[in-house]
């Protein structure tokens, strides 16, 4: 115990989750940890996320995702920090606007590895391999040690970055191969509805939860979005549906949706604002209609970001900082996807809506590319050079191609909504996408096309490795060079961000001058890492 002690006396010491509601979570925090913190006088920092995670699971519902042995490990979970808490050895960080426990853990590791040792107690994988990752910065210096542990049937035990990112490719390579039983053959779907589907229509899940659709609240080409309330559950609350026009529902929309609420990725909180199909909805001769899902709050990026007054109003207070943890809260959820073996395909300004640099949803997920099933639509902006042009509903994508889409999402957030190609003259966003014209200079490479406004400043007072990497993605010299990764991308714009917290570079969402160049930055870029 001495150790434990010891250890304790040296660093924050923060808990998860996942780990609260292990099988022995109450060996080990109520006996080892519990004794150890009392002895060393520390205390088990709780975000309040993670006390409304728990409160959330353990009151939830059964009836819509079976979560009966979830809702007992969260009950468990939620009485051991009331015993610790009642013990005086737990202190609980946070206020209502730190609700959502999603890359929580990321942003205090980032803020304060300067400033103290910091422990975290988890089980999830990929959240360890992505603090342990915050250690290794070339542009931060002097970061305290950061330490993972994991409960396991033997007790606690420290995780490195090599064990971890081994188990995290183990567990990425599973579930790419994974085979995903169906609920229901698809032979034995109805798809011929005779009733209209409206408001006040009556729907039911397969347990038989019956469903009512409230207000329409959304229109599209594939049919209607409706709020909804469940005539047995009133304590149901925060979904909406998704209902399709008859012609179309086909035997390829019910088997990939299908395949989609097998894989129960809403269960992950890494998918949490991934409005994810959650159940299929049939109405009551048992024909198919649509689908469940989350909720979706907040204002498209395209609305909200992309246009320099809307931006101004939505988020009075925001300065590049907040753009760059928005792009970065993207990223972590893109990055969830891809790991599932899952491509969004149509990346556009529409299928995005934010509440907050850190609370964003994801929208049109039935279209999302998985398995053998490609996502049918696209934009031109969005498109890359090699598939300019392309029947979407005939080409799987792969992930250069969704890099590209990224890229461009993050120029334009980056930018206020400027495409990276629009420029003074040349042709269409087409034309110029196949080209390749970008218009942006580089060191001493200059097209002399960069549009006029705010964008040359923007662009100018980037980092360099930013400017560096967008330039090598769209310009037509690099035209077959390997497109950023999504994790290289939450690397590159995390050291922006402590860039920007240094005020190395301009916070200002419009800088109104090009970046001076300071002895630092020559310094900087001598050394390669500006």
């Amino acid at each position: 115990m001495r150790g434990v002690v010891e250890f304790l006396q040296t660093t924050k010491l923060f808990v998860d989750t996942s780990s609260l509601m292990h099988p022995y979570a109450k060996t080990v925090f109520l006996g080892e940890i519990k004794t150890a913190l009392k002895a060393s006088k520390q205390k088990l920092i709780v975000p309040i996320g993670v006390v409304s995670e728990l409160e959330k699971l353990k009151n939830a519902n059964g009836n819509l995702s079976n979560q009966t042995e979830r809702q007992k490990l969260a009950e468990k979970g939620y009485e051991i920090l009331l015993n610790l808490h009642q013990s005086g050895v737990v202190e609980i960080r946070g206020g209502k606007d730190d609700q959502k426990v999603d890359g929580l853990f990321q942003q205090v590791f980032m803020q304060y590895r300067t400033c103290y040792p910091l422990t975290l107690i988890t089980q999830d994988i990929s959240l360890m391999v992505d603090i342990l990752n915050t250690q290794n910065s070339n542009s931060v210096q002097k970061i305290k040690q950061i330490t993972i542990l994991e409960i396991s049937d033997d007790g606690i035990k420290q995780i490195t970055l090599e064990e971890a990112g081994k188990r995290l490719s183990k567990q990425t390579k599973q579930r790419k191969f994974e085979v995903v039983p169906t609920i229901k053959a698809s032979a034995d779907v109805k798809l011929a509805p005779r009733i209209e589907i409206s408001t006040s229509s009556i729907l039911q899940i397969r347990n038989s939860v019956l469903c009512r659709l409230g207000q329409q609240i959304g229109f599209g080409g594939e049919g209607a979005v409706y709020e909804t309330s469940f005539l047995q559950e009133k304590s149901i609350s925060g979904y909406v549906a998704k209902i399709y026009k008859p012609e179309r529902l086909t035997k390829a929309c019910y088997e990939k949706l299908n395949l989609m609420v097998a894989k129960k990725l809403y269960l992950h909180r890494e998918a949490q604002g991934v409005c994810w199909p959650i159940e299929l909805l049939f109405d009551q001769e048992g024909i198919f209609r649509g689908y469940l899902m989350q909720s979706a709050k907040g204002t498209d990026v395209g609305q909200c970001i992309f246009i320099r007054p809307e931006l101004e109003s939505h988020f009075p207070n925001w300065d590049r900082r907040h753009l760059v943890k928005l792009c970065i809260t993207l990223l972590n959820k893109i990055k969830f996807l891809h790991e599932n073996n899952i491509l969004i395909g149509d990346i556009n300004p529409n299928n995005i809506r934010i509440q907050s640099e850190q609370d964003i949803f994801l929208l049109d997920t039935d279209s999302y590319q998985l398995e053998g099933y490609p996502c049918p639509v696209g934009s031109d902006h969005f498109t890359p050079p090699e598939l300019q042009g392309v029947d979407f509903s005939k080409q799987l994508r792969t992930s250069q191609h969704e890099a590209f889409a990224i890229a461009t999402m993050l120029f334009m957030i980056l930018h206020a909504g400027k495409p990276p190609y629009a420029q003074i003259g040349g042709g269409s966003p087409t034309e110029n996408i196949r080209a390749m014209k970008f218009p942006y200079p580089f060191e001493d490479k200059s097209e002399h096309r960069a549009p006029e406004g705010p964008w040359k400043y923007i662009w100018s007072n980037l980092t360099y490795n930013l400017k560096k990497t967008f330039y090598e993605i769209f310009h037509k010299n690099y035209r077959w060079k390997q497109r950023l990764s999504v994790q290289k991308w939450i690397e590159l714009l995390e050291q922006y961000l402590a860039d920007l917290e240094k005020d190395y570079v301009s916070r200002e969402l419009f800088p109104d001058s090009l970046k001076p160049v300071s002895q630092y930055a020559k310094q900087r870029f001598r050394a390669g890492i500006s």
